[in-house]
């Protein structure tokens, strides 16, 4: 009876200083690192926020973090009415650019944006790069980092 109620209080204080923590890591999050994630071909399925936490270990758990998304097909793997790998990629590189924009915006001091291309979501993020390298008003590098 006495190890079962030690336990029951063991549980219980982890499990308060588990919300505690998750409540106080979510209150700073108004501006903060900004995490891009382009899925690989997956069906048009969002990342869920939980995976995206944990990607490369982790790494973007403190960040905010945004799933972009494209549309995910290559005709004929995914469906002869798909769209070929290369439209869907010009729709993802779309889609990318637009929430790079949006995000850069929201960033305050010493922030920046990371681009994280899982799969085969890598060649969007892949063609988004070669954009910005002869875009003569491209953002200041510095505020951008790309994971692929």
């Amino acid at each position: 009876m006495r190890t079962t109620t030690r336990s029951a209080v063991l549980f219980l204080a982890a499990a308060g200083t588990a919300t505690t923590l998750a409540l106080s890591s979510a209150a700073g999050a108004s501006a903060a690192n900004q995490a891009l994630m382009v899925n690989g071909v997956a069906g048009g399925t969002a990342l869920p926020d939980l995976v995206m936490a944990n990607v490369l270990g982790g790494m973007f758990g403190s960040y905010q973090r945004h799933n972009i998304p494209w549309p995910e097909q290559v005709r004929p793997i995914t469906g002869l009415s798909s769209l070929t790998l290369g439209q869907s990629i010009d729709q993802g590189l779309t889609n990318l650019d637009a929430a790079i924009g949006s995000s850069l915006l929201q960033l305050g001091a010493g922030e920046h944006v990371t681009v994280v291309g899982l799969s085969a979501g890598a060649l969007v993020v892949d063609e988004e790069l070669r954009r910005l390298a002869v875009d003569p008003n491209a953002p200041d590098k510095s505020l951008l980092t790309f994971v692929v």
